[in-house]
């Protein structure tokens, strides 16, 4: 499946960019003054992926032109855009003021969608239903919160006495479930030897290159210089 494109006909996908990174950027160029046209011109700082993904939203939206609206106008101008993006989810049949967040997936599931994408198309348009003061169940609400990365536990291994001297295994590593990391941000703990946990907080839609970007710059920063 290609991003943002339809395939013999089938229904365009959803924005699926983190919601952060697309409303960062929207709200940046309102700051600095509107462009004649929004393009990979003026997302010089995003990475390629982040390009491609926001300038999918923006089209999906119809907001290649955005308004200079702010306050309750802007809230006004995005319920909308909401609606008329998104008519699959306002119909006689479908109520999003008290649909399970089931429903809400099958709904983006009839697009020809799954796996993770439609995880990432309905945490984007649960935000943008926000900022559009658009009522939700609080089922949906509640399954949002339930899916923000949360805690993780290493369960210890046989013979594991403990987290004082513990040997036989590596220590037990609890993540706080109330340590959630911003909105649009993934993170993830990595066990790197017995009793050493590193924590690395990224933005949730990182690609290859930004992997192989973010190795080679830890070992310039740790002095171990740029792996040949």
């Amino acid at each position: 499946m290609t991003k943002g494109e339809t395939d013999g006909g089938r229904k365009p996908v959803p924005p699926y960019v983190a919601y952060k990174s697309f409303k960062n950027f929207v709200d940046g160029l309102r700051g600095h003054g509107l462009p004649g046209r929004i393009d990979r011109s003026v997302m010089g700082s995003l990475s390629g992926a982040t390009q491609t993904n926001i300038l999918h939203a923006l089209r999906y939206l119809k907001l290649t032109n955005l308004v200079k609206a702010q306050g309750e106008e802007k809230q006004k101008y995005y319920n909308g855009i909401v609606k008329e993006s998104y008519v699959f989810l306002f119909s006689e049949n479908f109520d999003l003021k008290t649909a399970t967040s089931r429903q809400l997936d099958e709904r983006f599931e009839g697009l020809g969608i799954s796996g993770d994408t439609i995880r990432k198309c309905v945490a984007f348009f649960i935000s943008i239903a926000k900022d559009g003061d658009i009522q939700l169940s609080k089922y949906i609400q509640k399954i949002r919160r339930q899916r923000q990365p949360g805690g993780t536990r290493q369960k210890k291994t046989h013979g594991q006495q403990g987290n004082n001297g513990a040997k036989g295994g590596e220590q037990e590593f609890q993540h706080s479930g109330d340590e959630k990391p911003p909105e649009g941000m993934v993170r993830i703990p990595i066990s790197i030897g017995i009793g050493k946990i590193w924590t690395l907080t990224m933005n949730q839609d990182y690609n290859v290159e930004d992997v192989d970007r973010f190795v080679q710059i830890v070992r310039i920063t740790l002095g171990l210089g740029e792996k040949k």
